[in-house]
């Protein structure tokens, strides 16, 4: 039986293929102007070939010849309609040369027919930076970055999936990201991922840890500070808030050992971790460990922290040494003269001057009528004597929100007035 001659359209197909083949070996050994050439030659066998026109454009985009690799990526979309990545790749074409609108255009049809298409996703994000559309950028970029850490087996919590990021900082930082990601790789991504998630981690679970604190819902705020941990773990004034949610929760060991993990690792935090652990152990009635603690912390600040000098001169007063306290007491005097937030009224009455002392306390309650105060001045009518205005304040302080009963419980100053039936009264009614 005789085979049947082929067709005029078979012999051009297989002069297409052959050449095709041809240019494919080119581009194997580096040869892409050969290649180019192969595949013009080609198209002139079959002038609707889309692969042609797609591996034409992919060797013009090579060599930045970018107009005709966008000419040549049209045609393979003319000629092959349907392709997702023909569409995609003449939109990244047409970026490199300002056609922005346009490459929007066959972006959104790459989605549409392969909705599953990461680096379209990627492209339309940077496409809406290029136009100026940089909510929509980040937007966009945060949605393909979730989708490929899924990709990447993660699975994220649902802060980490990123769908707003309020900082405009991580905002900043992504769009600048995005204007140099054409050359993309996967570290890129990494790097970009981890720097926005830890931005927008801080924003996000950083209000809710503010509003937790202020409000004293420690466990709450304490489940905040290790979700920030976990993304950044040498952050030590992190240790400084977990270890006061710790102490708030009378997880003492816990609190000392966050203290001194931060006052050890970092000198920048170690004044006030050392301060709050010096604190502690007054409270503890450790006073030989508190005025170490103090020491250090004293040691590493650049200011004279009233603060510090106040808790280490009690503890002296403790340990029965009324001569060193006397020391620190003057240098709370020298140092401590505005009343914000000051301890001043403390100073003086341990030195025997009550009047200025008691002027000092209330100046302060009629200039910063805070929570704080008011929990400062139960302290010091306490010591002054005063029960009833003690139990006033101590009131005030618990209604306004002050946060810290553990504070209220161990305080050494507040010993009288916790043996009333009032002072009961006051705690119960704020816990119930």
């Amino acid at each position: 039986m005789i085979a049947a001659r082929p067709s005029k359209e078979q012999k051009l197909i297989a002069q297409r293929d052959t050449h095709i083949r041809l240019a494919e070996l080119c581009m194997e050994q580096g040869d892409i102007v050969e290649a180019y050439e192969y595949m013009t030659i080609a198209l002139e066998y079959d002038p609707c070939c889309a692969k042609c026109y797609a591996t034409r454009a992919e060797i013009a985009m090579t060599k930045e010849y970018l107009p005709l690799a966008a000419e040549n990526y049209r045609q393979a979309c003319v000629y092959a309609p349907d392709s997702a990545v023909y569409h995609m790749e003449y939109a990244r074409a047409l970026m490199y040369i300002d056609s922005t609108d346009e490459a929007a255009a066959h972006l959104d049809k790459a989605l549409r027919l392969d909705p599953q298409l990461l680096e379209a996703q990627r492209l339309k994000a940077l496409n809406s930076y290029l136009q100026g559309d940089y909510r929509g950028a980040v937007d966009t970029h945060v949605a393909y970055m979730y989708r490929f850490m899924q990709s990447e087996h993660y699975a994220p919590e649902q802060e980490d999936l990123l769908l707003s990021i309020p900082d405009s900082a991580a905002n900043e930082y992504l769009i600048r990201k995005l204007d140099s990601a054409y050359n993309h790789s996967e570290g890129d991504v990494q790097t970009m991922y981890r720097v926005a998630y830890s931005k927008a981690l801080y924003q996000v679970v950083g209000g809710e840890l503010i509003a937790y604190y202020h409000n004293g819902q420690w466990p709450q705020a304490q489940a905040c500070v290790e979700r920030l941990l976990r993304s950044e773990p040498n952050d030590y004034s992190l240790y400084l808030l977990h270890g006061q949610c710790a102490f708030e929760q009378e997880q003492l060991k816990e609190a000392e050992k966050d203290w001194l993990l931060a006052g050890q690792a970092d000198t920048t935090h170690a004044s006030m971790a050392y301060h709050l652990l010096g604190c502690m152990y007054y409270y503890q009635k450790r006073y030989a460990e508190a005025i170490e603690a103090l020491d250090e912390s004293i040691r590493h600040d650049r200011i004279k922290n009233p603060h510090a000098y106040l808790f280490r001169a009690m503890s002296y007063l403790a340990s029965g040494d009324t001569l060193v306290a006397n020391e620190d007491f003057e240098t709370i005097l020298e140092e401590d003269t505005s009343y914000h937030n000051s301890v001043r009224q403390f100073a003086l009455l341990y030195l025997g001057d009550r009047d200025e002392a008691q002027a000092w306390q209330e100046h302060m309650l009629q200039t910063d009528p805070q929570r704080d105060i008011y929990f400062s001045a139960a302290c010091f009518y306490a010591l002054l004597g005063d029960e009833q205005k003690g139990l006033d304040m101590l009131e005030q302080a618990v209604r306004m929100g002050y946060p810290s009963k553990v504070s209220i419980r161990y305080s050494p100053e507040l010993q009288a007035i916790r043996l009333t039936e009032r002072y009961q009264h006051i705690m119960n009614n704020e816990t119930n």
